[in-house]
């Protein structure tokens, strides 16, 4: 996906000059500052490009210039999430995205380091660009709208454990059908949802480790936490030898000062559920691991979990409570080299 920055003028004179980029999405600033003095200001046209536009009124101004404006920070661009859904879409689409503003410096390069940063961790390059002023509450608003809807789209699998099993761990630490009887972990976004909302209260409980460093740190001092959450990018997959529904692990290594240590989380029933719409509807698969004709290996996920110490202090075992964000990638077959069986 191509980002590209553009101000009025250059927008227009693509437009006039029917020279527009084809496939591309557009992202158009306007000024409603301008709009109060202009009676005939107003956006660029974007109707004879066949391209797929959002308008977007948001002033060009610092966070110290809100209150003479008469808002918040929280009220300043209050269409953004519709902004990073529409972004999403045009990812998934895999369109490019022009963002547009009145001289393309401010608004429009704010919009497209956001995006940048988003989905390719290079948004930097822009703020360094002599060419730009980057409006640092757009950049933050798109940035984090984008961070918030990207959970929602990033991955379709999704893994939870069994309702009781659930309700028995957190049940130790709080009334569970009090707090948490609402939750539904039906589909992915409840899950998604059901997660985060967990993950709070342990939090605010103290009950929550957040990275491997800490947790060994405190099983040391024999004060461990309860529950770990992790986002984990460097997995690897093991199966069981045996044909049919069969356990599967997912070990990852850390270094703890000169030492390995290991994360391991078991699936027991050895599945994940895939979620995905067709039209109006909402489709579930259950894809399980260790059968022939099952080839993935999980490479990436969100975990939040119970967690103990090996006997020997070198693995971190994790029984998962709900994993999210869960990257796939194909396995070459059952005994191939790809293959770790247990």
């Amino acid at each position: 996906m191509n980002v590209f920055i553009y101000s009025r003028e250059e927008a227009e004179g693509l437009i006039a000059q029917n020279n527009f980029p084809k496939h591309t999405a557009v992202i158009s600033f306007y000024d409603d500052v301008l709009k109060r003095i202009d009676e005939d200001y107003k956006p660029v046209d974007y109707s004879k490009t066949g391209c797929k536009v959002i308008y977007a009124e948001v002033s060009d101004v610092s966070i110290s210039c809100l209150e003479e404006e008469g808002l918040t920070y929280d009220d300043f661009f209050p269409t953004v999430k519709k902004v990073a859904v529409f972004i999403y879409k045009a990812y998934k689409n895999g369109m490019d995205i022009l963002c547009q503003c009145e001289h393309g410096q401010g608004r429009s390069a704010a919009c497209a380091a956001a995006i940048r940063e988003h989905f390719f961790n290079d948004g930097i390059k822009i703020f360094t660009d002599y060419k730009y002023s980057p409006n640092l509450m757009v950049y933050h608003k798109v940035f984090n709208a984008l961070e918030n809807v990207g959970k929602y789209n990033k991955s379709m699998f999704y893994y939870h454990a069994k309702d009781n099993f659930i309700k028995s761990r957190l049940g130790k630490y709080c009334s569970f059908d009090e707090r948490f009887g609402t939750f539904d972990f039906g589909s992915r976004i409840s899950c998604i949802k059901a997660k985060e909302e967990i993950e709070a209260f342990l939090r605010k409980e103290t009950l929550l480790c957040e990275s491997v460093t800490d947790a060994i740190n405190k099983f040391k001092k024999g004060t461990p936490y309860p529950f770990i959450s992790l986002y984990v990018t460097n997995t690897e997959t093991y199966y069981d030898s045996s044909y049919g529904i069969s356990p599967t692990r997912l070990i990852s290594e850390y270094k703890y000062g000169c030492e390995k240590i290991y994360t391991v989380i078991w699936l027991y029933d050895g599945k994940i559920t895939a979620e995905r719409r067709h039209g109006g509807d909402i489709q579930k698969k259950e894809l399980y691991f260790g059968r022939p004709f099952d080839r993935f290996d999980i490479k990436e996920y969100n975990v939040l979990g119970t967690m103990f110490w090996d006997e020997n202090k070198k693995e971190l075992l994790i029984s998962p409570l709900v994993i999210t964000d869960i990257v796939l990638s194909i396995g070459t077959n059952f005994s191939g080299k790809n293959r770790k069986l247990l």
